[in-house]
């Protein structure tokens, strides 16, 4: 009986291990994806554009540990700097965009992206 009652055990252990695998992917995978839907609004509404090049820098880099559920948002590349200070300057005056480009997207659809992550987990 004891023997029966590991075996269950283990099989109870990998059932578990198994679920939280896809719970951890099915929250890094939405996660990424909330997180490419902000920085597509970022690019598209609020980022200042003069050359487009400063745009062309915002991606999304999911954490390569499969066991973290993280990504990063950023411009910049090469021209950090600059990007830095078209962000956070906010005595700059742009025709197209605005400081704080990357901020106020995430401000305002961050809290919906937390849901859909729940959502995703069945919290």
């Amino acid at each position: 009986m004891a023997k029966q009652g590991l075996q269950g055990m283990e099989q109870m252990l990998a059932r578990t291990r198994k679920k939280m695998l896809a719970v951890r992917q099915a929250a890094k995978r939405t996660l990424v994806r909330g997180c490419e839907a902000i920085m597509t609004r970022s690019k598209s509404q609020f980022c200042p554009v003069d050359t487009g090049t400063m745009r062309g820098t915002g991606v999304v880099i999911p954490d390569p540990d499969p066991d973290v559920i993280a990504a990063v948002l950023q411009y910049g590349g090469p021209a950090a700097p600059y990007t830095v200070k078209q962000h956070e300057d906010v005595t700059l005056r742009h025709k197209v965009g605005e400081d704080h480009f990357l901020e106020k997207p995430f401000r305002e659809d961050g809290p919906r992206l937390l849901d859909l992550v729940g959502e995703a987990i069945k919290l």
